[in-house]
């Protein structure tokens, strides 16, 4: 069951605080949309310059926990190092939240961000981890009790 917009503002707001980084605008780009419809992997961006903010996709409301906060730690990577590699995103991930990044071969290409490990309290914003193996790995038993 997707979340809602507020619930993603919400979230990404959390986490640039704990981060300690200024609440960057959070909004529903559509051309985004279009681009996700021709590649799966295109959920999320940040626009740096200016007025920096984060772009993401219909579809991003969709995405597991894990998915989710592994984007928002990337992008908030960017949004820290604005001239860096998707690996300095990565590693300033780490460095500000503590979030170590894996990609779900799922998706094309490297595949999709996702938190592999992570400090409770970001679960604690985003939700319970989906899949058994992070669940496991972040302290949650392997199976969700729903």
């Amino acid at each position: 069951m997707p979340v809602s917009f507020k619930k993603v503002e919400k979230e990404f707001y959390s986490l640039s605080d704990i981060a300690g980084l200024p609440r960057y605008q959070v909004m529903h780009f559509r051309p985004l949309d279009e681009e996700h419809n021709r590649d799966r992997r295109r959920y999320a961006q940040v626009r740096a310059g200016n007025k920096p903010r984060m772009e993401i996709a219909s579809a991003f409301r969709e995405l597991a926990p894990e998915h989710r906060l592994g984007l928002y730690a990337h992008e908030l990577g960017h949004l820290m190092w604005p001239g860096g590699s998707e690996s300095d995103a990565d590693l300033a991930a780490y460095g500000l939240l503590g979030v170590y990044l894996g990609y779900d071969r799922k998706w094309p290409g490297k595949g999709l961000q996702t938190a592999l490990l992570a400090p409770p309290k970001l679960w604690r914003i985003v939700g319970e981890p989906t899949g058994p193996n992070i669940r496991a790995g972040n302290g949650f038993s392997k199976r969700k009790n729903t």
